[in-house]
């Protein structure tokens, strides 16, 4: 008899998924859509598997996002939802949920109403974001498009309101336009008025989450920054299974934040740091 010894299939922790994005075609003359799924990745294999609503969509090569996937039955029934994994790292995966779609010609009841739009802060020369909400009425469509000047911003779901975009193009006139239509029904739309923002520097808010630190003492987690921290500024810790974990503050100035980790067994956690749009994940280790 021989032994072969111990065998570790490792799994690469560091694998990351993240930023998925979906947009939805319009529906064809056999009440028929397809998405488009696309994301961000890092330290993964060759190749990722898509599922959902029971459904195997297929494999694909991270090579050739973005991907297209369908045609899918736009029944008002199906709750659509979209996993992807990697090949192989199952515990490496994202989602989003579409939800349900209505491939029926739109009443002339839709209705966009309380179309509400802010502007928060320059994000580059010439460009700042913006968060928009509204409520909506009549449609038995899944998403919405945004306009800025006549120009397509992109394809949103109902279901991510309210939702915030980056990178919103200033016209450099003092008053911005932004329009919002149904994806199903394009006369079924809204307008609104932007006071916009000069932005002639990147980032003139001075406030950069890549400058954000965290010191990892014996019985402290201390979040530093050599800027003042903002009151927009937020924090949330996780294990690696996604449960949030809650830590005792103990005390918090312009600079830095201090915890207890009284409440942290041995293992490792994820800091999830958040400044209005810009979002980043810091993995410590206890």
């Amino acid at each position: 008899r021989k032994e072969i010894g111990r065998v570790c299939c490792k799994i690469n922790k560091d694998c990351m998924l993240s930023d998925l994005k979906i947009e939805k075609s319009a529906c064809d003359a056999n009440k028929l859509f397809y998405v488009t799924l696309n994301f961000a990745y890092k330290n993964v294999s060759e190749c990722f598997t898509v599922t959902g609503n029971g459904v195997n969509y297929g494999t694909f090569k991270y090579a050739g996002l973005a991907i297209k996937i369908g045609p899918l039955k736009g029944n008002c029934e199906t709750n659509y939802e979209f996993v992807v994994r990697d090949c192989h790292n199952e515990k490496c995966s994202t989602h989003i949920t579409l939800g349900k779609v209505c491939c029926e010609t739109q009443g002339a009841d839709c209705k966009i109403d309380d179309l509400v739009v802010n502007a928060l802060e320059c994000t580059g020369p010439g460009q700042y974001a913006i968060k928009l909400d509204f409520k909506v009425i009549g449609t038995k469509g899944v998403g919405f498009d945004v306009y800025n000047g006549g120009k397509l911003i992109g394809f949103y779901p109902y279901s991510s309101l309210p939702i915030i975009i980056k990178d919103f193009k200033a016209s450099g006139n003092e008053i911005d336009y932004i329009k919002v239509c149904d994806h199903e029904n394009e006369k079924c739309c809204a307008e609104a008025k932007i006071k916009a923002i000069k932005c002639l520097v990147n980032n003139p808010g001075g406030f950069d989450l890549k400058k954000v630190e965290i010191r990892n003492a014996s019985d402290q987690i201390i979040i530093h920054s050599d800027q003042i921290i903002p009151n927009t500024f937020t924090y949330q810790i996780t294990d690696i299974t996604g449960r949030i974990i809650f830590c005792t503050e103990l005390s918090k100035d312009n600079h830095q934040i201090v915890l207890s980790t009284n409440d942290l067994q041995y293992g490792i956690y994820i800091i999830n740091i958040q400044n209005v749009y810009d979002i980043r994940n810091l993995k410590i280790r206890r």
